[in-house]
């Protein structure tokens, strides 16, 4: 799809450094409640030629908006938002779910019709957004 370098950047050890790189994706592939569309971004640090450190980040291209007479719109098309208030924790369970607990609730919320779900007090699992993403839910 894309690439992008940087030139090489010293970093004193225990020191931090901000990059910015943009990337150009042609023509991409909207993410929708239709049509969860997602691309995964790879960042790797290199000192020489050895790959020293490297991350995945999946995320989706869309665009959002509100209007105050109008309502929520994602990619120029109205939605209604339906949804719920999630706290994190579950009955018996605790704040430590596994992903089959996270899977089941996921399930629910769309057998309940939910374009959108919020966590409470603390943010989700990494697990829950993955999970979401794969079932293609669209609980955020």
């Amino acid at each position: 799809m894309g690439k992008a370098g940087t030139d090489s950047v010293s970093i004193p050890e225990g020191g931090e450094h901000t990059l910015e790189q943009k990337i150009a994706v042609k023509q991409p592939r909207l993410w929708s409640l239709e049509e969860r569309s997602v691309y995964t971004l790879v960042t790797e640090v290199k000192s020489g030629d050895e790959v020293v450190d490297r991350y995945s980040t999946t995320f989706g291209i869309r665009s959002i908006r509100f209007d105050a007479e109008k309502g929520f719109f994602l990619n120029d098309k109205p939605v209604k938002l339906k949804g719920t208030c999630n706290h994190q924790d579950h009955a018996g369970l605790g704040a430590a779910l596994p992903d089959a607990v996270q899977f089941y609730r996921i399930r629910k919320l769309q057998e309940m019709d939910a374009t959108r779900c919020a966590p409470r007090i603390t943010l989700p699992h990494r697990s829950c957004s993955t999970l979401a993403t794969n079932l293609d839910a669209g609980v955020r």
